[in-house]
């Protein structure tokens, strides 16, 4: 392991008996790496032959999901927010029946059972308070998993 002009270090990677593969990094910019291989061929016999490569390598970014702005309350379907501030002005529990899946769960529905709809019926779910901040449809899946098949010619559906 040496080190090269700007601090730049030289690491020795898998020596062999006929060569031996040298890697050098430095990061140039934020997400831009140079890296230089040098491989120096035939070593016992002393000649000086290697290859050089300098190439970019740019780091992947990870997708930033644009959330909803801060300055907008979380989205509730106007009919399911009536239908819970009308239980919870009489202290009644009974079951809320919604098609509304991209509602999000707000705090006003915990303790409620609220059925949501799946695409084929309604799956009631009771609403806690680690749910809050999730959307209706999370908790109500529309496919039900049943298996891979066991062989190619059958199919489980």
């Amino acid at each position: 392991m040496g080190v090269l002009k700007g601090g730049l270090q030289l690491v020795e990677k898998n020596p062999q008996p006929l060569g031996v593969i040298l890697h050098l990094e430095e990061e140039v910019e934020k997400g831009i790496n140079i890296v230089i291989i040098a491989f120096f061929v035939d070593v016992v016999n002393r000649r000086e032959n290697f290859f050089l490569r300098l190439y970019k390598t740019k780091r992947k970014k990870k997708k930033k999901k644009m959330t909803r702005s801060l300055k907008k309350n979380p989205f509730v379907a106007n009919h399911l927010l009536k239908k819970i501030e009308r239980l919870n002005t009489k202290a009644e529990k009974e079951i809320i029946i919604t098609w509304s899946r991209a509602s999000t769960i707000i705090p006003t529905m915990i303790g409620h059972t609220i059925a949501i709809h799946n695409g084929k019926e309604h799956l009631p779910i009771y609403i806690t308070d680690r749910m809050v901040g999730h959307k209706l449809g999370e908790f109500a899946p529309t496919i039900n998993f049943r298996g891979h098949a066991k062989n190619e010619n059958k199919s489980r559906r």
